[in-house]
This record gives C-alpha cells, structure tokens and sequence, in this order.
C-alpha cells in the first residue's frame, strides 16, 4: 500500500483577515479533511501565508509548496478554494496546471467552487443577479431546445415527476402518457395509464 505524501496551502491576504482568525479556520478544515481522507498533514508540508496578497505569485509559502511539488515530493495537496492559491484566474489555472503535469492531485474544499467562478464571470459581463437557478433553468432549456427528451432532462434535474419538468420549462411532451409517471392529469380528473 502506497502512502500518500499531503500538504496543504492556507493563505490570507490582509491583516483585517488575519485578526478575524480566518487563516485559523481554513488551516482547522484543511487538517480535518485531511484526517477523515486518512492522509494527515505533517507540520513540514503544511504551508501558510499568512497576510500576504494573492496577486502575485511570490509568496514564501507557495514557493516552498511548488518547489516540492515539481520534484516529486507531494502527492496531494490540499486546498480551502482556488482564490486561496491567487486572486488571479491566470495564476489559479498555471498552478492548476503545473500541479498536474507533476502527477499532484488537488483537493477543494468549497464545493462551490465552481459557482464562484460562474459569479465572477458573470460580472465582469455585467450580469450583476446570476443566481444558480437561472443556470439550471437555461441548461435545462437549452436540453429541450435541442431535442433532449424530457425524461432525461428530468432526470438531469431530479424532478419526482415529468410533469414538474413540464412545468419547469413550459412545454408538454408530445406522448399520449408520460413514461415515468404513473398518473397524468386529464382537463376533468386523475387517471392511472397502467390500464
């Protein structure tokens, strides 16, 4: 059995955040995940900058962190969010990127990792209220719109009912009954279709 060699980066950028205890709170979850994957952090591969900007790349921290990284020194690294390692979309991705071509796996924390990326994106266009739902709606339309069947847009949405999917897009399907569904509303009652 192979043992996996962890570190993990924690990083808060001003002495606002520093005082409010944040880098303590990140470094409390990133041992903790640790512990649960059965890889705990040894204290020389634990890397922190505390108060130090993300805007550039050169921190004490994260240089000893790469350093060990390319040569073959880490397995798996452990991370709050991708604005931890840079503020910088650029940097995240040459990080990202590097750390891969080393055979080092990352692990996120924050499960909304992605959503923040969306969020960001979405201002920059000027689309200021983007909320999560508007993106499940549109990619389930654009399913539909598409030819996607609405019981595979069903369940790419984990809707209970066809109907609901219906609903949720504003069509009807073009079956006499829905597949999945053992009732369907009629204009004057409920009815089984398994008659």
């Amino acid at each position: 059995m192979t043992t996996i060699r962890a570190a993990y980066y924690a990083r808060v950028s001003s002495e606002q955040q520093a005082a409010a205890h944040t880098i303590e709170s990140q470094i409390s979850a990133l041992s903790e995940r640790a512990r649960r994957d059965g890889t705990p952090v040894p204290p020389e591969r634990q890397f922190v900058d505390d108060g130090i900007s993300g805007a550039t790349l050169a921190r004490p921290a994260l240089d000893r962190l790469r350093d060990l990284a390319a040569v073959g020194a880490i397995d798996r690294i452990y991370v709050h969010s991708p604005d931890r390692l840079a503020r910088n979309d650029a940097y995240q991705v040459l990080l990202l990127d590097e750390w891969r071509r080393a055979n080092v796996e990352l692990v996120l924390l924050n499960k909304k990792v992605v959503w923040y990326a969306v969020r960001d994106c979405s201002k920059r266009i000027g689309l200021e209220h983007l909320a999560p739902h508007d993106l499940r709606r549109t990619c389930a339309r654009l399913c539909h719109t598409h030819g996607g069947e609405l019981e595979q847009i069903q369940f790419l949405l984990g809707h209970a009912s066809v109907l609901t999917t219906e609903r949720y897009l504003g069509c009807q399907q073009n079956l006499g009954h829905p597949v999945n569904d053992k009732f369907r509303p009629s204009s004057n009652s409920r009815r089984p279709h398994n008659e």
